[in-house]
Order: structure tokens, then C-alpha cells, then sequence
């Protein structure tokens, strides 16, 4: 048996079996089909990367950003990242709903407008807060 990899624009799309001496584009597949695919071997699979006559596995996908996480957590992760003290710095000159929210709210919320404003006040960028927001999630709650 021979295998073909179906390309599309670069991307493995499915993976096909052809029984040996068969041509693709001349005893099985029209012409049009046959010029997407590439013999490849066992190793490569749907999803699969294809460029310059080389098969290659695509980048790791991060994981979700959880869309909450304890207080606790939110603050032990601030704490192992070396922010929380520069947090609590900024949250001490920031206005009253502010302390009040860092103070006393249970659940952080991704979404929440004070985590934001928080991330704001540490230049964060959204990457960097969802970053806290996935290690902060393996503290045990």
C-alpha cells in the first residue's frame, strides 16, 4: 500500500491509502485532486504541517485560560510570580472599589473588570494576566 497525505493550503486535511501500482491523477483520482497529495509515511497525521517537501507537527496549542480562579489562588500565584507586592503597592494608591474588590471578592473572574484594572496597573498585557490566570488554576484552591 502506498500513503498520501491530502494537502490544503499547508495542512494535512486526511490521510489516504492506495493499493501499490495504482497512479494518482491516472488510475485512481482526478488530475485535480492527485496534485494535492504528497507520499508520506506512518508518522504523519491529520492536522500535520506540510512545507517546503517537509511534514512537520503543528505548534502546541496553550491551555484555556480558566474563566475564574479563588482569591487564593489568584494571590499565591501573585506571590510565586514576584507581584504581589507590587500589586498590593498599586492597590494601596488605587481608588476605594478597588481595595474593597481585592480585599474582600472570593472568585476572580478572567472577564472581571478589577482583574483588568489590576493588569493595568502592573502593565500586563492580556497573554501575561491569562498566563497568572493557567498556573494559578494548578494551586490546589
Amino acid at each position: 500500500m502506498q500513503t498520501f497525505a491530502h494537502v490544503v493550503d499547508g495542512t494535512v486535511r486526511e490521510i489516504l491509502s492506495v493499493e501499490d501500482g495504482l497512479k494518482p491523477g491516472e488510475d485512481i483520482f482526478l488530475p485535480e485532486f492527485a496534485t494535492q497529495l504528497v507520499a508520506c509515511g506512518d508518522g504523519v497525521a491529520e492536522g500535520d504541517l506540510y512545507a517546503k517537501g517537509r511534514f512537520k507537527k503543528p505548534p502546541a496549542q496553550p491551555e484555556p485560560v480558566p474563566p475564574s480562579i479563588s482569591a487564593a489562588q489568584a494571590k499565591i500565584q501573585l506571590r510565586r510570580s514576584g507581584l504581589r507586592e507590587r500589586v498590593e503597592a498599586k492597590i494601596a494608591e488605587a481608588d476605594d472599589e478597588v481595595k474593597d474588590w481585592y480585599a474582600l471578592a472570593g472568585v476572580w473572574e478572567r472577564g472581571n473588570t478589577y482583574v483588568t484594572q489590576i493588569g493595568q496597573l502592573l502593565d500586563l498585557d492580556d497573554s501575561a494576566i491569562d498566563d497568572l490566570f493557567r498556573q494559578a488554576l494548578k494551586i490546589s484552591g
